[in-house]
């Protein structure tokens, strides 16, 4: 009975993290990725990530796609925005 219930538990606690390590996996296939604007970067590089932020909105927005998501840290922005599709632009 002990080997039984030990197999039981044992399997239910493998189960219990490779379920979850599964669904989080295919999750973030489908996860926007988040562009990052920081006009404290005057240096470079520059490439969206969170550590190397655009320095202007419009860097970020050329290289955007349909629904993608920017990031402005806090900051002034001197620019004019064109925006030729549709993004959520959010504030820090």
């Amino acid at each position: 009975m002990n080997k039984k219930l030990f197999a039981v538990v044992s399997f239910m606690l493998l189960f219990t993290s490779i379920v979850p390590l599964a669904a989080s996996q295919d999750s973030m296939d489908d996860v926007d990725v988040t562009i990052y604007v920081d006009d404290d970067n005057v240096e470079g590089p520059w490439d969206g990530t969170y550590d190397h932020p655009y320095r202007f909105i419009q860097d970020a927005v050329n290289v955007s796609e349909k629904d993608s998501i920017i990031f402005v840290c806090n900051g002034v922005y001197y620019e004019h925005i064109l925006l030729t599709q549709t993004v959520s632009l959010i504030g820090e």
